[in-house]
């Protein structure tokens, strides 16, 4: 996956309250970090997260979110 930057985006720490967000691997992670940034978080979450990750491998990390259809995600 080539990312758009190789900095972390700025999330919100309040998202990831229950775990050690240094501890997070923004590669590794990304279904739960990309889940929880547009679940619990604001629209400057999101857009980091959208940024950091670009468009081709955001629709690529959402198809593997269970509870979203192809067609939401479109």
């Amino acid at each position: 996956m080539q990312l758009n930057n190789d900095k972390k985006p700025y999330v919100n720490k309040r998202i990831f309250w229950d775990v050690n967000i240094e501890k997070l691997d923004f590669d590794r992670d990304k279904l739960f970090i990309v889940e929880r940034a547009l679940v619990k978080g604001t629209e400057e979450d999101e857009f980091a997260v959208y940024a950091y990750y670009g468009k081709e491998n955001m629709k690529d990390i959402l198809l593997e979110v269970e509870y979203l259809d192809s067609i939401t995600i479109e």
